[in-house]
């Protein structure tokens, strides 16, 4: 989903809540576009007329044979030819109207999802040996912006270690960020915005208690599991969390929207 979510990024947009929360009609899309790719480009009359052409020498060796059956089949082919095309013809036209309606359908999914959590802007390196130098496999940390989006604030899970302010540079916008270590190389970026009711409500989850892992909407009691992905462990909320791209390089955490 990070490639997924970085090959797909406009300035302004962020596309991937946008598919997950229309997934059916995007399905819908991309199979009636592949039928459009896979209709043959010559006629079913023309296919038949390659063939035809091909069995007219045996057709000579054999005119002494001809039986009445056959007299049948080469009267019916054609005209059977010929409704196929229309038919395929009718299938092209009717798939012009279905991805018309699909595109439709899917920018009023896009307008009405409420649970789509808003843009905020990303752009984090965050150095591996000083930054996280705190968080052990299968922790995570929660990294919470400043007002004015420059800047921040990482805290671990385990009440040990102390807080580490961002370097300098550092742009983090919205409610901030949870980073669940899944194995030693191996880092997983969440928003750390509820998704019930978000471009409403836009609640800050809090980190719980009692398990590791497990956050909760202080607004609507939503809980969300990041070892599975984000996904919901108990609603009302339904879609997962929001993840962003992460990735290694030069000993640092990349992580930018």
């Amino acid at each position: 989903p990070g490639l997924l979510h970085a090959c797909l990024y406009f300035p302004g947009l962020d596309i991937l809540p946008v598919l997950e929360g229309c997934l059916s009609s995007l399905i819908i899309f991309l199979l009636l576009l592949l039928l459009q790719l896979f209709l043959p480009a010559l006629s079913l009359f023309d296919l038949s007329c390659l063939g035809l052409q091909g069995s007219n020498l045996q057709q000579q060796q054999k005119q002494e044979e001809k039986n009445p059956d056959q007299e049948q089949f080469n009267y019916l082919c054609p005209v059977l030819i010929h409704a196929m095309n229309k038919y395929f013809s009718i299938s092209k036209l009717g798939l012009f109207f279905g991805i018309l309606a699909t595109a439709i359908s899917f920018t009023a999914c896009v307008k009405d999802n409420k649970d789509v959590v808003p843009y905020a802007r990303i752009d984090l390196i965050l150095d591996l040996s000083t930054d996280l130098s705190h968080l052990g496999p299968q922790e995570t940390a929660t990294i919470i912006p400043n007002a004015n989006g420059i800047g921040g604030v990482i805290r671990f899970s385990h009440p040990k270690y102390p807080e580490i302010p961002l370097g300098a540079g550092q742009i983090l916008q919205g409610n901030g960020l949870i980073i669940y270590r899944s194995d030693v190389y191996e880092y997983e970026v969440y928003d750390i915005t509820c998704t019930f009711q978000a471009q409403t409500d836009y609640c800050r989850l809090d980190r719980s208690e009692d398990f590791e892992g497990l956050y909760v909407c202080p607004c609507c009691d939503s809980k969300f599991l990041v070892q599975n992905d984000g996904f919901v462990f108990e609603g009302p909320a339904a879609m997962p969390l929001k993840r962003y791209p992460a990735y290694i390089q030069n000993n640092a955490l990349i992580v930018r929207n």
